[in-house]
């Protein structure tokens, strides 16, 4: 099977949202550190966008995780 369908099947989104709270951080915190809009955060995080890579990076950055821990691959 294609890994890529598998991941993109998968939705991110909470996995982002949870990880966000667990680091006391607001929604606001994460997107400014991310060069996104808060808007846009919210948007992944409900499952509604989907961010390109360069700005999936930078959220897993401000994580303190690698971007593939977002779809919970290890």
């Amino acid at each position: 099977s294609d890994r890529t369908v598998s991941m993109k099947d998968r939705p991110i989104g909470p996995t982002i949202c949870q990880m966000r709270i667990g680091l006391k951080l607001s929604q606001r915190a994460l997107a400014e550190g991310a060069g996104i809009s808060r808007q846009q955060l919210n948007a992944i995080e409900m499952g509604h966008a989907t961010p390109q890579l360069p700005t999936l990076v930078r959220v897993a950055r401000m994580l303190g995780c690698h971007p593939s821990e977002l779809w919970g691959v290890e």
